[in-house]
């Protein structure tokens, strides 16, 4: 198997990565790397994130 997309998780945008999340192929290429950012600050959730989780949250 070969990496075809590498997103790295950061709680903020200062943060350490928290998790780093890999989508696998049998087909080898380069692999497409990008970054997820959960908070700008506390509560306050990025755009990417709230639609990315909106179908699992009530409140989101």
């Amino acid at each position: 198997l070969f990496p075809k997309r590498i997103t790295r998780v950061k709680g903020t945008p200062e943060s350490a990565v928290k998790r780093t999340l890999l989508e696998l192929s049998f087909l080898e290429g380069e692999p497409l790397e990008d970054e997820l950012i959960i908070e700008t600050a506390r509560h306050q959730y990025t755009p990417k994130y709230t639609e990315l989780v909106k179908d699992f949250y009530l409140k989101m």
